[in-house]
């Protein structure tokens, strides 16, 4: 007679399995199998590969923990073995020279591979614009604002966008309808912003000129908190991956960040240009035209010398890394995680579009989701160009 475990037993048991054990052990029978799919066990792996993880239950809609795992490592795996070949290039409509871009929907992990990547953009004509980028049109764009935008942030989980004005001002935008779908004015001049997911709901936190730190309900932009942080202007706001902490800082006077660690770099190094990270236990940096990638305590791990001219611009997120040279190619690079530390897989290296681009023109950012990459090219004081790269 085959003796069945208690259900709660057998959860144990399956905790400490990795993917491919719990895939084949739910094989071994009906019961295995049902507690094999259990919910939080593949909850728990996701947050364990993916430690940005921020969905919910809700946001997953009809798919299961175990859909979602599966479904994000089979793009992972996909953008692994993409070959320049397998990307179509094209510009987006010119709408003058850009000054921000954001993804407004999600650029790091997607529930499935049927979201739109949507991009949004603030223009020198103070315009914010937003495009389907696999579409390659403009969706939307807002009215002429009277005051120089000087910031902008996105929340791609709630796809709205954020701006901040010469006015103090703050907006926030769905992309969708003409006015913004709510403002409020500073007492003070603001300097920075970001958005920051909770238990509770997301938030807006902007620092000021005289050190404030306010936090505002989104996205109807309420005020929840005032903490003074600082004796002068909060100079950045650095949110975490998985938008539950920010980090501020100031870069004046005797009041420093926390040192966790330092290092010496050779001697024939210079100052990196671009530092990055995709958690806290190693650092990705640029020197002229190699990439380097440390750990936290100074052990390099690798010198990738994929580049045949100097690195103009990093871009790191916590799935990739992307590098543009300035003879207009862009590297990708895969996070992949041992037994020890993260390290960087090379994927493919791209050249940008024959779209008009000289040695004039210069990358200012470049930035990928799971479907797509957006570079922004300027080409000079009133125009760019927005050059679209997509898995055929």
């Amino acid at each position: 007679m085959e003796r069945q475990f208690p259900d709660v037993v057998v959860l144990k048991i399956l905790s400490f399995l990795d993917v491919q054990s719990l895939l084949q052990i739910s094989q071994v029978n009906k019961q295995w199998h049902l507690l094999a799919d259990n919910k939080k066990l593949w909850k728990t792996l996701c947050l364990k590969r993916w430690n940005f993880c921020s969905f919910s239950d809700e946001q997953l809609g009809t798919k299961t923990w175990k859909q979602f795992f599966l479904n994000q490592v089979g793009q992972e795996h996909l953008m692994t073995f993409t070959r320049p070949q397998d990307f179509a290039c094209r510009q987006l409509e010119d709408r003058g020279r850009l000054k921000f871009i954001a993804y407004l929907s999600g650029s790091g992990i997607s529930v499935d591979g049927q979201e739109k990547s949507i991009i949004c953009g603030v223009s020198i004509r103070q315009i914010l614009c937003a495009w389907d980028v696999l579409k390659g049109t403009l969706i939307w764009e807002s009215p002429i604002q009277l005051c120089c935008i000087i910031c902008m942030t996105t929340l791609c989980q709630r796809h709205l966008a954020f701006t901040l004005d010469s006015d103090n001002t703050v907006k926030v935008w769905n992309c969708q309808d003409t006015d913004a779908l709510a403002a409020v004015t500073m007492s003070k001049r603001g300097v920075t912003m970001e958005t920051i997911l909770t238990k509770a709901g997301p938030f807006l936190v902007v620092g000021d000129c005289v050190g404030d730190i306010y936090t505002f309900t989104v996205p109807e932009l309420k005020s929840v908190s005032r903490v003074h942080a600082f004796s002068h202007e909060v100079d950045r706001l650095l949110c975490s991956p998985d938008k539950r902490y920010i980090f501020a800082s100031r870069f004046k006077g005797h009041i420093c960040p926390k040192e966790i660690a330092s290092f010496r770099l050779p001697d024939r190094m210079t100052t990196p240009t671009y530092v990055g990270s995709s958690n806290g236990s190693t650092v990705i940096f640029v020197n002229d035209k190699h990439l380097f990638l440390y750990t936290i305590d100074g052990n390099m791990l690798y010198d990738f010398q994929d580049h045949k001219d100097k690195i103009c611009h990093l871009w790191v997120d916590p799935v990739r890394a992307l590098t543009t040279s300035m003879d207009h190619s862009v590297n990708i690079y895969l996070w992949q995680k041992d037994d020890h530390f993260p390290y960087l897989t090379h994927c493919c290296t791209l050249k940008c579009g024959p779209i008009g681009v000289t040695s004039r023109c210069f990358a200012t950012k470049t930035m990928c989701d799971n479907r797509t990459l957006v570079s922004l090219v300027a080409r000079n004081n009133y125009s760019s160009n927005l050059l679209v790269y997509s898995l055929r």
